[in-house]
């Protein structure tokens, strides 16, 4: 028995609308199913973090608050440190970033570049210093003499 192979992939040449073969019905089933698999795939992206510690000189920081920008985007994520000082901002795309902490009376820090890779966390530690007046401004009042105590001194 001879078997046209050419027949039994492409259909019998000699009949006008033909159906379709079997095996190419087989063949286009699982390239659509792959494709379709596929999609979702494609479709899951990678993301990174960034976590660390906030301290000052005598140990954590407690909430003080962390702001992410991703650099291209403009894109902003925030967070706060926890009872630890630990603080940590999850589901970042790939990319590079800058970071603004601030926390009552500590100076703020501006960090210029941290650089997230897909599947990764960038650990960054920030150390805060104390800041030398407070917002209120009460500090320096005190620290200032009285027009009264100037006045006193001049006579």
């Amino acid at each position: 028995m001879v078997v046209d192979t050419r027949a039994a992939l492409f259909g019998n040449p000699e009949v006008e609308g033909g159906t379709m073969p079997t095996v190419l019905k087989y063949v286009l089933l699982i390239a659509v199913l792959l494709l379709l698999v596929s999609i979702p795939l494609a479709m899951q992206r990678q993301v990174g973090g960034i976590d660390g510690l906030i301290t000052n000189e005598h140990g954590p920081i407690v909430k003080a608050s962390v702001q992410a920008r991703n650099v291209m985007s403009g894109a902003i994520f925030r967070a706060q440190s926890g009872a630890a000082g630990h603080y940590k901002i999850a589901n970042l795309s790939q990319g590079r970033y800058s970071l603004w902490v601030t926390a009552p009376l500590h100076d703020s820090q501006w960090i210029r570049e941290i650089v997230v890779e897909e599947g990764r966390t960038t650990h960054r530690d920030i150390r805060l210093g104390r800041s030398e007046s407070d917002p209120s401004g009460a500090e320096n009042r005190r620290n200032e003499p009285s027009m009264l105590s100037a006045a006193v001194e001049l006579h």
